[in-house]
């Protein structure tokens, strides 16, 4: 293959690409039954991309796929591909910015739903 066309090959690692996999047929539901096996999730509602910003002057989260299954838990799955030596922040920003995107106004604490948020690594932190 020469350099040009070598260039042109989309992988599973760019955003797009991975929205894109995750949007066909059922591959997000399959995806999270085989990481959570136990929660026996049979179908799940997803959005990719989705802007989580609730402040001008603050970061903004953009989960990769943001779903939703049967039971309303709500799974976050990140596909992380550079190194990140404050994942563990990470995680727990992306959790606080779910959070406030699920709790309205006067809402009751109890009625957060259980939340995951996953992060699809090439290698183990």
């Amino acid at each position: 293959m020469r350099k040009n066309e070598d260039e042109l090959v989309a992988k599973i690692t760019d955003d797009p690409v991975f929205s894109w996999v995750m949007e066909q047929d059922d591959n997000c539901c399959k995806l999270l039954q085989a990481i959570l096996p136990e929660l026996n999730i049979t179908r799940v509602e997803f959005e990719t991309q989705k802007r989580l910003k609730f402040h001008p002057e603050k970061r903004e989260t953009i989960p990769d796929i943001l779903a939703y299954d049967q039971e309303g838990r709500v799974y976050d799955i990140e596909l992380q591909v550079l190194q990140n030596k404050f994942l563990a922040q990470r995680i727990r920003y992306y959790f606080s910015m779910i959070d406030q995107n699920l709790l309205m106004s006067g809402g009751k604490y109890r009625d957060l739903p259980e939340t995951y948020v996953i992060f699809i690594l090439p290698n183990d932190p």
